[in-house]
């Protein structure tokens, strides 16, 4: 979990430096709007990226899906959003597990803000023991082919 959260620090730590530095700044602020964190076509396909991963994570948890339709999702969602790096800090021997790690964790800050602390804890630990019957059963990660991202 630390992995995950040093490698979201940028997305948390950004946006409250651009904050600081337009209250610092008080007349630049007011003579022109800050600049952007992300180049245009990487900030728009940033916000693309977590609208569609905010969509998903709300169907795994309403049980419309599974964590695995949801992990297939998300590495299409990849597929049409390029990204850098976008699953390498989440643990997992292949990029399937680390994106069924990245869905669990995407379900736990969901669930945290939707249902009690208790509930969001057994809905992470129901997917975590999902995925290790899943390992134990296959003996790695198998992934339905994904449908379109809903």
């Amino acid at each position: 979990m630390y992995s995950i959260c040093r490698s979201l620090w940028p997305l948390v730590i950004l946006p409250v430096a651009a904050l600081a530095a337009a209250h610092q700044q008080a007349e630049w602020a007011r003579d022109s709007p800050p600049p952007p964190l992300l180049p245009g076509p990487l900030s728009h396909a940033l916000i693309r990226r977590i609208a569609k991963k905010e969509l998903i994570t709300d169907a795994l948890l309403d049980g419309r899906i599974t964590l695995f339709e949801a992990a297939a999702q998300f590495r299409r969602v990849y597929e049409e959003e390029p990204s850098p790096a976008p699953v390498l800090d989440f643990p997992g021997e292949s990029l399937d597990e680390r994106l069924c790690y990245q869905v669990i964790w995407w379900a736990q800050r969901k669930s945290s803000s939707r249902f009690s602390q208790q509930e969001s804890r057994a809905i992470v630990a129901r997917l975590e023991e999902e995925l290790r019957r899943h390992k134990e059963w296959h003996g790695k990660v198998v992934l339905p082919e994904s449908t379109a991202a809903q």
